[in-house]
């Protein structure tokens, strides 16, 4: 079994692949709702080492969801991953070690307010 990582918060996109490395997971997978068209909602799949998922393994995906369309008893049970052991929410944690490794790269820093 493996821990169950959950947030369901707005987290900032590319910091997604970082949380899968950072953390050791197997996969990530954000559901995306965008502002733009319906078509544009979805989910992403990030292996292990962070890199999103590509052909064909994407669609190897795609089609085991579209075979299990019909969700499973006690899918919409509000408390299944909240009860659950295996869950932990690193989310403070994974967005602090973020923006200090994203400051330990920023090249150009500017005291708070002042841009130049």
């Amino acid at each position: 079994m493996f821990p169950v990582i959950s947030s369901i918060t707005p987290f900032m996109v590319d910091s997604n692949p970082y949380a899968v490395q950072e953390l050791k997971a197997v996969a990530g997978v954000m559901i995306t709702a965008s502002h733009n068209r319906k078509e544009d909602n979805g989910y992403k799949v990030y292996w292990e080492n962070g890199a999103q998922i590509t052909s064909p393994h994407d669609k190897e995906i795609l089609k085991c969801i579209e075979e299990c369309v019909e969700p499973w008893n006690g899918s919409w049970n509000d408390n299944l991953v909240d009860t659950s052991p295996l869950k932990r929410d690193p989310l403070q944690d994974i967005c602090r070690r973020y923006m200090e490794d994203l400051k330990k790269i920023c090249f150009h820093r500017y005291p708070s307010g002042n841009i130049g």
